[in-house]
């Protein structure tokens, strides 16, 4: 891929743990999602890459030869912003030691690699979806409490469904129970979320 960063285009390329996707980075780092700036910069600069990417992978990748961009986002979108100080913050500590924390609301497997010993599952716990300071709310998107490595791998559609999935059910429980959402019996979110099909430790 150096030949395609040298010509201005995306700067990494990489394979699916499966081989059966493959990710094309538009990363354009050290810009301010809350500065509209570098936001017009962002969406400027990553469309000015994508066709320079694509006129290289149609002539240097085998099975490209005949492809076609069919469309594009309207809108550019951020990999992340502000987080939440939570309880917990899931760390890279996390994703390499598989660290399964008792009150696991999400089991995400690695991204990067298949699941293994060596690569175990990452445990999301609901104290991440928990402000430290603030009461009666929780967050269920990208900006649950982790830091950038974590926030980076695992604040994608399907990881933000499930800490949304576990945030309504344990509001429902707060407002059912009479208790701040922080206070939610874990032992009856873990059963409600197990009721609905999600898949947590034993």
């Amino acid at each position: 891929m150096g030949k395609l960063m040298q010509l201005g285009g995306f700067p990494a390329a990489q394979r699916s743990a499966h081989d059966d996707v493959l990710w094309v980075s538009n990363w354009v780092p050290g810009l301010d999602i809350l500065n509209v700036e570098d936001l017009t910069k962002a969406e400027v600069e990553i469309r000015k890459r994508m066709l320079i990417t694509y006129d290289f992978f149609k002539k240097n990748v085998p099975g490209f030869e005949e492809s076609f961009i069919i469309d594009t986002a309207s809108q550019t979108g951020t990999r992340g912003s502000r987080r939440v100080i939570g309880e917990y913050m899931v760390t890279e500590k996390d994703i390499n030691y598989g660290e399964i924390h008792e009150d696991t609301i999400a089991v995400c497997p690695q991204l990067r690699h298949a699941v293994s010993p060596e690569h175990p599952h990452v445990h999301i716990p609901y104290r991440a979806l928990v402000p430290r300071k603030v009461e009666n709310l929780l967050v269920a998107g990208r900006s649950f409490s982790s830091d950038d490595i974590v926030n980076n791998d695992y604040n994608l559609i399907p990881h933000c469904i499930i800490y949304g999935q576990a945030a309504g059910t344990a509001a429902a429980l707060s407002i059912k129970s009479g208790v701040k959402v922080r206070n939610v019996d874990y032992g009856a979110l873990k059963d409600s979320l197990v009721r609905q099909n999600v898949v947590l430790p034993e």
